[in-house]
């Protein structure tokens, strides 16, 4: 019962385990596709926008300027008419009561839709002069002194108009569209700002989401470990199941041997006792009271009488439960084929497609090996080390190399000193050498 109980928990756990493997965060997708749609049309709309700004605010601005320009001309025909009326005195006012001075209304409304005024002023004074007016004759040289500064001013205008509206189509041509286009991308950065804030709204939320991403598969992982962990466990008491069952099996092929002797005993008995009709037993036939100890052995203390119907029952209850138990051992097993799987798996995974016990990764079996190597570098390097540093150790106490290399400072940095320093040391030397060669005399005495 025990066993059953840890078997169902086991398999609990394992389909937990499976549904928590299974359970793939969704979001973690991305619509990528949609994404891209979306920035074309979005990068369109933009672009249509702006052509459709740069489009109005160059409307707007021939307009304004076509307005602009009309009022100009008014005023300047109303400067005109001004000055006319305060500079001419005398006869000269009947001039400015002529019906061409009476369709100044008219021109002024000509020069607000058409910019050619000056043109329809020099018309109207040509017409006035083919068609002279005899209540102005009194006039004539005020008249053709008026005309000829009129037409002279008409001229330069017409220059000046010409050149205005070549700068104008030069302005509307080549200066102004850079211009728009620029205006128009000043315009749309707000627009931009926002596109590129969601952009990196959107970014940050990928980003929220390949961490979470990274968190499932490290759950993922050691949810994996704890399966082998239970896959290994499993496997163990499968193990012990099987020898359970092995040694059942034994038992089952002993009981069925025990059972065969003792029908052959029942039926060698039954065979001597057809001779006789006695229903009790007696307590001198002993194999009769053997077979009823054997049997009924539990209860020999409740029944004072022991009758051969009682053993005959209970042989028949034994042949029953051997029929039973071999019809169940002639079944299938049903989990000897999971059995099969969970041992193959886990041969896999402890062998690794190789004949040897995997005890570690061959990732983590690699990376000791690269360690011990570089230990083994690093102490061939740290011995090498230590007999350089006793070298030079030595050369260090060693008086006649402290000597040598004071003379090498010496060398390099004043070669007079080196000098002196050299001829005192030979000097002490020669010195030296001589004072034993004196003293060696009287050794010898």
């Amino acid at each position: 019962m025990e066993d059953d109980e840890e078997r169902d928990g086991s398999q609990e756990a394992t389909e937990t385990m499976d549904t928590k493997q299974t359970m793939m965060p969704k979001s973690f997708g991305t619509d990528g596709d949609e994404l891209l749609q979306d920035k074309d049309s979005f990068w369109k709309e933009l672009s249509q926008i702006e052509k459709a700004r740069i489009c109005a605010q160059r409307e707007v601005i021939v307009m304004s300027a076509k307005v602009e320009g009309s009022c100009a001309a008014l005023d300047s025909v109303e400067r005109t008419l001004e000055a006319l009326e305060e500079n001419q005195v005398g006869p000269v006012f009947p001039f400015l009561h002529h019906p061409l001075q009476q369709g100044l209304p008219v021109l002024r409304q000509s020069l607000l839709s058409n910019a050619r005024a000056q043109l329809t002023w020099q018309e109207g004074l040509a017409e006035l002069a083919m068609h002279p007016d005899t209540s102005l004759s009194c006039h004539l040289p005020a008249q053709h002194a008026v005309k000829a500064e009129l037409l002279r001013q008409a001229a330069v205008l017409q220059k000046q108009l010409h050149a205005q509206r070549c700068d104008i189509m030069q302005t509307l041509t080549h200066r102004l569209p850079p211009l728009l286009r620029a205006e128009a991308c000043l315009s749309l950065l707000p627009v931009l700002q926002r596109q590129l804030s969601l952009e990196a709204a959107h970014l940050q939320d990928i980003e929220g989401r390949q961490q979470k991403a990274a968190a499932w598969l490290v759950s993922q992982h050691s949810r994996l470990e704890l399966l082998e962990l239970q896959l290994k466990r499993e496997r163990k008491q499968l193990d012990q199941r099987a020898a359970q069952l092995g040694e059942m099996a034994m038992a089952m092929r002993e009981a069925q041997t025990r059972l065969r002797e003792q029908q052959q005993y029942f039926r060698d008995a039954s065979s001597s006792q057809k001779s006789c009709t006695c229903i009790w037993i007696d307590p001198k036939d002993l194999s009769a009271v053997r077979l009823w100890d054997m049997l009924v052995g539990q209860d020999r203390k409740e029944q004072l009488f022991r009758s051969y119907e009682t053993l005959a029952a209970q042989w028949s209850q034994l042949v029953q439960d051997q029929r039973v138990l071999e019809a169940q051992l002639a079944a299938p097993m049903s989990q000897l084929p999971d059995l099969e799987t969970f041992t193959e798996e886990l041969y896999g995974l402890l062998y690794n497609s190789s004949n040897e016990l995997q005890l570690t990764s061959p990732e983590i079996t690699k990376l000791m090996q690269q360690l011990s190597t570089m230990q083994d570098n690093l102490w061939q390097m740290l011995a090498d080390l230590r007999s350089d540093l006793k070298v030079k150790r030595s050369a260090l106490e060693n008086p006649l190399l402290q000597t040598e290399h004071n003379l090498y400072v010496y060398f390099y940095c004043n070669e007079d000193r080196l000098r002196e320093v050299v001829e005192e040391l030979e000097k002490q030397a020669s010195a030296f050498s001589e004072g034993p060669m004196n003293e060696q005399p009287y050794e010898k005495e």
